[in-house]
């Protein structure tokens, strides 16, 4: 099986990072290397504020009667981020649907200019009085397509083992 090809420090820099974070004392667990948890929140966070960004927010939540569900996550450990480390999140959409999205939240060791992790998520538009999948609202659709479309401009996508590829 070919090994994967994850992109190099200088292509997630074409991605803006939504925050530049240090790994702190509280963060290490007994292996000397941040939580697992650590890396799942910070992933999270770039996945939520991106959602908002993209106008899934509480308004929209209040005014159309939706939001998004989590369907599927998976995450993937490139290099361990350590005590002091400074580290970046960065997003990418990488599919949608009318219903749906796909998008892989990075954590950049900026310390060792790599790739130290990728949260892979699914994220379904979901009516809350039916919770049953519903399509984005056309003001969202147009967000999350011109997003998608800049991303789509970059030279490189991860591919490879847990790729979410259905978002239908």
């Amino acid at each position: 099986m070919p090994r994967e090809r994850i992109p190099t420090y200088q292509q997630l820099g074409a991605l803006p990072a939504s925050e530049r974070l240090t790994v702190l004392p509280a963060q290490i667990d007994d292996r000397e290397h941040m939580n697992i948890r650590h890396y799942f929140d910070a992933a999270a966070k770039v996945i939520l504020d991106t959602c908002e960004f993209l106008g899934l927010d509480g308004h929209y939540r209040d005014e159309h009667g939706a939001d998004v569900f989590t369907a599927e996550h998976h995450i993937r450990y490139f290099s361990e981020l350590r005590l002091d480390d400074s580290y970046s999140t960065r997003i990418r959409i990488d599919a949608a649907s009318d219903k749906a999205l796909c998008m892989t939240a990075y954590l950049v060791d900026e310390t060792q200019n790599r790739l130290a992790c990728t949260l892979e998520s699914t994220l379904v538009n979901v009516d809350l009085a039916t919770r049953r999948a519903k399509p984005f609202t056309a003001e969202v659709a147009q967000q999350i397509d011109a997003t998608l479309r800049t991303h789509d401009l970059l030279p490189w996508k991860l591919q490879g083992y847990g790729r979410l590829t259905s978002v239908s």
